[in-house]
């Protein structure tokens, strides 16, 4: 593998795990909020779970090798901020102020819009890495993730601000 393919694997893996990590905090949120927030967050779980599936698939069929090393460096502070919200939501029993705390370090990530810019870029690297046609049809899947990351921060804002007015389940 050349030293760009690599470096594509290490982007391609990082993104992964962000997906994942994303889908496992939203998860662990929802089972402590009420509907439709919890519903919401569910439903954005699962589609990020289905964007690390097709990155997966992405990288198989381009040969990459899953290779998610230095992920922090890479990504950045949303990865780091991810990483630990991770860890918190599967070490302690999630609390009102550990959802507080949760949901205010998910509004500064998703104010940051970094996780969607890089997501951006990812895409925009791998439909780039496909000779045509194959390179149309990568594009509109690329471009329709794009979009339903730009909705994930929407409904993100719609679902804290819910959450701060009304409050966590017993």
């Amino acid at each position: 593998m050349i030293e760009g393919e690599d470096l594509v694997a290490r982007i391609i893996s990082c993104s992964i795990k962000l997906e994942e990590y994303i889908a496992k905090v939203y998860s662990k949120l929802a089972d402590k909020l009420e509907y439709p927030e919890a519903l919401t967050l569910k439903h954005i779980a699962r589609e990020s779970l289905n964007h690390a599936s097709l990155l997966r698939d992405v990288s198989q069929v381009l040969g990459l090798q899953f290779k998610p090393e230095n992920c922090r460096k890479l990504i950045g502070s949303t990865y780091e901020s991810l990483e630990k919200l991770v860890s918190l939501t599967e070490s302690t029993e999630l609390d009102k102020t550990s959802v507080d705390l949760i949901l205010r370090e998910l509004k500064k990530a998703e104010s940051s819009m970094s996780e969607e810019i890089y997501h951006s870029m990812i895409f925009n690297i791998i439909k780039d890495m496909f000779p045509e046609p194959q390179a149309r049809i990568v594009d509109r899947i690329v471009d329709e993730i794009i979009c339903e990351e730009r909705y994930h921060h929407k409904l993100m804002e719609e679902v804290i601000l819910a959450y701060f007015r009304k409050g966590v389940k017993k």
